[in-house]
């Protein structure tokens, strides 16, 4: 990699073979402006990060975006995904932000921060390309009708859109499109992972994890990988086709390994004792394919007797 060091049409270039080259060039502009030691400063930065080999493991949105804002530095990763990008929650979920509704909270400022982000990603990649969209957002309460108020008909909220129907008992806005939209998940993930892939040659492994190995300093050096592959066998005695699984195992050299499985996650435990305790809770998604309207609606339902 080249280096250059300037300031305002003032550039002088060297080619370090390694990392010590690079501090001693840091040392011997050391008299330099400031403004150049900074610059150079981060220049040595960027070079040692796109040396560094990151395994992340899992392909999920967690797994694609760190995979993407690492090829922002010109760190190509090695995503490890057992069955495809977004294969679990990150290409069902609902896909949806806000913007201000975890304020007062620690991930507050998070939150924000990650609204934003989206926004700018729709405009990299393009709001089609992900899904993007402002959308309002209500919550609505509805209860079955008791059988002795079947031919009722209830007051109508001018917030419910048309496409809402049913006894609706409750109703308040809860968003607008100033403060929340939604994405379409699957889209985004998909998009991440390539531009990764485009940008620097970052690369998807489909495998499982067989574990993680560390130094006598407990540093992580490599991770495990197993992998199968299809054969398909002809019968010399018959006009048959046999598949066989051949399994084998791979091991990718780490400097840093990214753990980003979601609910399996919790399984890294095994490798890495001081790996946080990850579990997850199972929820039902429905996902239909059609043309929708702008309102997102967070429902609660009551029985006829009102429980």
């Amino acid at each position: 990699m080249q280096l250059s060091v300037g300031v305002r049409g003032t550039t002088a270039c060297s080619k370090p073979a390694h990392w010590s080259a690079i501090r001693h060039l840091r040392r011997s502009c050391s008299k330099l402006p400031r403004r150049v030691q900074l610059y150079t400063s981060a220049m040595a930065a960027h070079t040692a990060a796109t040396d560094k080999r990151v395994v992340i493991c899992g392909g999920g949105i967690i797994g694609a975006a760190t995979a993407y804002y690492l090829a922002q530095l010109g760190v190509a990763a090695t995503v490890v995904e057992r069955e495809a990008v977004a294969a679990a929650a990150s290409g069902k979920a609902g896909g949806f932000l806000a913007f201000d509704w975890n304020d007062g909270s620690p991930v507050g400022p998070l939150a924000r921060h990650s609204y934003m982000l989206h926004a700018e990603l729709a405009k990299t990649f393009g709001r089609e390309t992900i899904g993007y969209r402002e959308v309002d957002t209500i919550k609505v309460t509805g209860q079955a009708v008791p059988s002795r108020s079947a031919g009722r008909t209830s007051r109508r909220s001018t917030q419910l859109p048309d496409w809402l129907d049913g006894n609706i008992t409750a109703c308040s806005r809860l968003g607008s499109k100033a403060n929340t939209a939604q994405v379409h998940p699957q889209k985004l993930t998909t998009a991440l992972m390539n531009a990764a892939q485009q940008q620097v040659g970052a690369k998807v492994v489909i495998g499982t994890v067989a574990g993680i190995t560390t130094d006598s300093s407990g540093a992580v050096t490599s991770v495990k990988v197993s992998t199968s592959s299809t054969s398909l066998q002809q019968s010399p005695h018959a006009q048959s086709t046999t598949t066989e699984r051949i399994a084998s195992e791979q091991e990718y050299p780490a400097d840093a390994v990214v753990l980003a499985m979601g609910p399996w996650t919790g399984l890294a435990q095994a490798w890495l004792p001081t790996a946080p305790c990850t579990s997850g809770q199972k929820y039902h998604s429905i996902v239909l394919k059609g043309d929708v309207s702008d309102t997102a609606v967070f429902p609660s339902y009551k029985t006829a007797d009102g429980r």
